[in-house]
């Protein structure tokens, strides 16, 4: 029998190394450095690191049959069978943790107008992956997310008259065209 973790982390997830172009990670990697008690080099790193929760939406309910009338007594034309997986809802949403100086969202920011204007390709280099754990920590299922599209920064607000010590988050948004299921045997 399992034991129930009080914690609830029995995932993991990370962006791949190719994530973040070369100039993207040159131009941070001084910022990075200067933040004191902080033994991150690198911006993937820091990326990875400010995660705090990962949404992944797989929605299979189907749009109804819908008919069209063709001008034919009686005659209707039912919408075309599709293969499964194109009628899936494929996203999911990377919480952040906000830091200092909100570094991470001008991060995300430069990465998402690095794919959005690029000319050749507007997916992430490589696919994304979420590993899912059992109750003793052993990988149990890995889920490849292919063809990931960045679709989204959510936006952070700046008070003034708000001195709550809760933690400011921020959020970003990603489809992704097709998934891979592993069942993982250690």
């Amino acid at each position: 029998m399992a034991i129930l973790s009080g914690s609830n982390n029995q995932f993991q997830f990370w962006f791949s190394q190719t994530t973040i172009p070369k100039e993207i990670e040159e131009k941070y990697r001084p910022i990075i450095q200067r933040i004191s008690g902080f033994p991150i080099e690198s911006a993937l790193d820091y990326l990875n690191y400010s995660i705090q929760s990962v949404n992944l939406t797989i929605d299979n309910t189907f749009e109804p049959i819908t008919q069209q009338d063709n001008g034919i007594k009686f005659g209707r034309n039912l919408r075309p069978t599709k293969v499964q997986d194109n009628n899936y809802q494929k996203e999911f949403t990377v919480t952040f943790q906000l830091d200092s100086s909100y570094i991470i969202y001008f991060l995300l920011k430069e990465i998402f107008d690095h794919y959005f204007n690029s000319n050749t390709d507007k997916y992430l280099p490589d696919a994304q992956y979420v590993v899912l754990l059992d109750g003793y920590g052993n990988r149990l299922y890995r889920i490849k997310l292919n063809e990931v599209l960045f679709t989204g920064i959510s936006g952070f607000e700046m008070n003034f008259s708000d001195n709550s010590i809760d933690q400011k988050q921020i959020q970003a948004t990603f489809r992704f065209e097709s998934m891979d299921l592993e069942f993982l045997l250690e």
